[in-house]
């Protein structure tokens, strides 16, 4: 009885019921069509390659791929949440490969349904090499200059090499790398750091191993010479008079660029010492420099002087030694 009622119930009027189901149906179809949209973007792109093997060729830095679902879920997807690649991991000998290339959905994308991806080009073909590991020679590079007065005087690296590796064509034809530059600028002594090599091609990849660079910086020093430096003869023993072959030499200084002009003839000497002379008698006395402090001596000449040594006599002795009233 019951059924027969929810017949005549389902059956009563039913031109306009399908009518009304027919609108809704519309009405669906309608408001789901206004709410899907598209959206083009362009998304970073890498290849996935064999140990042993590298492609010498351009890789494309980014792919465009289609994105089509509900407008509001499509434009919450950003470039960090999708990642193109293309695999070619199961290379195994040198040769010109193709292979598709696929999108991985990352963080919110993972979450968005439903939603269509499409990606252009839809696959890629690359060149692949044997892969070779080389060391070249690696040199610092510079920017900026010291501190007013000081000069880098030289610098080393340790090691003085990097390691790179990449496809045979391209590494041959590497024969050194150079430092991310280091600024010396109002540099006024010594240091040690850690430096990173500069690599502007993507076709290689340089080892991460540390690098040292010590770098050594001074005063600048300037010379000036000196035509005519006292002889001076030290320790000679009262009994004795002396003669000297020369009196007077000359020396080459170095100094700092503001202490060098402050320098006279007067500041600097040749000595001589003769605490070891105990008799009369003809010899040859090596000469040393005596200079301030600060004051570096490149060269000199006479390195000796030639004297002579007589004995006085002893009223000449008494004389000398005699207080003067």
């Amino acid at each position: 009885m019951k059924i027969h009622k929810f017949y005549q119930i389902i059956s009563r009027n039913w031109p306009a019921k399908l009518i009304c189901f027919s609108v809704a149906v519309l009405i669906s179809m309608i408001y789901g069509m206004s709410s899907v949209d598209t959206r083009y973007l362009n998304i970073p792109f890498k290849i996935i390659s064999a140990g042993d093997y590298m492609t010498a060729d351009d890789v494309v830095a980014n792919v465009r791929v289609l994105l089509r679902g509900n407008k509001d879920d499509i434009y919450s997807i950003t470039t960090s949440e999708l990642n193109a690649y293309a695999d070619f991991s199961d290379v195994a000998a040198a040769g010109v490969y193709e292979r598709a290339i696929k999108v991985e959905r990352l963080g919110n994308a993972i979450h968005v349904t439903p939603l269509e991806i499409s990606v252009e080009p839809k696959k890629v073909r690359y060149s692949f090499e044997d892969k070779v590991v080389k060391r070249v020679p690696l040199s610092a590079v510079f920017s900026g200059m010291p501190e007013d007065g000081y000069e880098m005087v030289s610098s080393f690296l340790t090691p003085d090499y990097a390691t790179i590796q990449g496809p045979a064509s391209v590494v041959e034809n590497i024969f050194g790398m150079k430092t991310v530059p280091v600024n010396v600028s109002g540099r006024s002594s010594d240091f040690t750091l850690s430096v990173d090599v500069e690599n502007s091609n993507h076709k290689i990849i340089v080892s991460d191993d540390e690098i040292r660079l010590n770098v050594h910086i001074s005063r600048i020093r300037l010379s000036r010479n000196f035509p005519h430096v006292d002889i001076t003869l030290q320790n000679v023993a009262p009994e004795f008079a002396v003669s000297a072959s020369a009196v007077s030499g000359s020396m080459k200084i170095e100094a700092g660029s503001g202490d060098v002009d402050k320098v006279s003839s007067s500041l600097l000497y040749l000595t001589g010492d003769l605490s070891g002379i105990t008799k009369a008698g003809k010899y040859r006395i090596p000469l040393k420099p005596s200079v301030p402090d600060g004051i570096d001596v490149a060269s000199f000449t006479p390195s000796y002087v030639e004297v002579t040594v007589t004995a006085q006599d002893k009223s000449d002795i008494a004389h000398e030694s005699k207080p003067a009233e």
